[in-house]
């Protein structure tokens, strides 16, 4: 990041930045998720740059801020299939989730994982399976929810058990 700055690439810069907000969110710490997202968002806004800051902004539930970035991605690129197919069904899913409707969050991340090409190695495969099948779970539909953890948990069996999401994702499933 710093050599990416130094050079004048500010939009490599804001994107190094960006991935900052969204681990310090998957692993729970939220105030570290703030404030790297905030940093990343005033290096550079473009499509990529935005959706990392905005996605770690949405994980602890900062709907506000996130809501606005959302607003503005799907303005700005109606036709991208990234922005309709991975970056913004994670932050909708995420919305529905919260607002307790959990049938159309699940469709929001099956959306993600129907689209593997986009997001290969991204984290955001893994936490839209973990999302979906908590979604599944609370919509009552705990076969769909049971089989998706397992999928999960396959992709997860060399992780490191001591990460507080895998924790929390093994207490829900054996729940």
């Amino acid at each position: 990041m710093i050599l990416a700055r130094q050079g004048s690439f500010l939009e490599q810069a804001a994107l190094f930045q960006g991935a900052r907000p969204v681990w310090n969110a998957l692993f729970g710490l939220r105030a570290q998720a703030a404030t790297n997202a905030a940093a990343a968002l005033s290096l550079y806004r473009s499509r990529e740059a935005d959706c990392g800051p905005a996605f770690a902004l949405a994980l602890p539930g900062d709907s506000t801020q996130a809501h606005r970035i959302v607003a503005e991605l799907e303005k700005r690129y109606p036709e991208d299939t990234s922005v309709q197919f991975s970056y913004l069904p994670a932050l909708r899913g995420r919305a529905y989730s919260r607002m307790g409707r959990h049938r159309e969050a699940a469709a929001e991340f099956q959306k993600i994982l129907d689209h593997p090409a986009l997001v290969v190695n991204d984290p955001i495969a893994p936490m839209a399976r973990l999302q979906q099948a908590r979604a599944l779970s609370a919509s009552g539909d705990g076969a769909k929810s049971a089989a998706v953890y397992k999928e999960l948990f396959t992709l997860w069996k060399d992780a490191d058990s001591d990460v507080p999401v895998v924790q929390e994702a093994k207490a829900e499933s054996a729940r």
